[in-house]
């Protein structure tokens, strides 16, 4: 029976309990079971618990991109780098102050409901620069208040993406602040493939300031 739901649940992760009771009844023609006995099946004996979904692309797992990262390991391993001694490590995340977590406390029987503003909330992004030995760099950019104007034929659409001359900006201050350590000289700056990340200008001005830089393979791991 274990492997019976251990096996519906990798196919089916989204299902709800009452699918897999029907499934099972299905499965096994004249079976008598209720709910809770399956949650407590699925709970105690396979020890699966339901959590918080992560959205993944298809692609993100298919043996193509499995095929890429492992190449991209064994050819890195080739060289001098090493993540715990000469690596910088250079991202960027978004959040904004109405921001609520996805899971809430709430007593048996009662909704999880939280209350939020009704106004769209405009994203601050955090630039930030970090290696094996602590911040090297953190900047912030706060988002523009633009002014709304009413078109009659068309919307104004406003990019809040990080632009590349504002990550430029952000990567010479990193730069700066790692030229004052002399053991850091040399290091690699490790980034994703992020589009603002792999413009040549990017990489021509890590070289100019006498560092190198690598790329990480597409949908790494956080």
């Amino acid at each position: 029976m274990s492997i019976f739901f251990l096996n519906y649940i990798d196919e089916n992760p989204s299902a709800i309990l009452t699918e897999v009771v029907e499934h099972l009844l299905k499965s096994f023609v004249g079976l008598n079971i209720s709910r809770s006995t399956v949650y407590n099946l699925m709970t105690t004996q396979c020890n699966i618990s339901i959590k918080q979904a992560q959205f993944q692309p298809v692609e993100r797992n298919s043996e193509e991109k499995i095929q890429q990262r492992c190449d991209w390991i064994q050819r890195w391993q080739q060289t001098d780098l090493d993540f715990t001694t000469n690596c910088a490590f250079l991202d960027e995340s978004a959040f904004h102050i109405k921001l609520r977590r996805g899971m809430a406390w709430l007593k048996k029987g009662a909704s999880a409901i939280v209350t939020m503003p009704t106004t769209k909330a405009n994203a601050t992004l955090i630039l930030n620069a970090i290696s094996a030995t602590g911040l090297t760099n953190v900047s912030l950019r706060f988002p523009k208040h633009i002014k709304k104007r009413k078109l009659v034929y068309k919307t104004d659409i406003y990019s809040v993406g990080t632009v590349t001359g504002q990550y430029l900006n952000f990567l010479k201050a990193a730069l700066n602040e790692m030229d004052s350590y002399p053991e850091m000289k040399g290091h690699y700056l490790v980034m994703n493939n992020a589009p603002i990340h792999i413009s040549t200008d990017i990489g021509k001005y890590i070289h100019t300031r006498g560092y190198r830089y690598v790329y990480l393979p597409p949908y790494s791991l956080n």
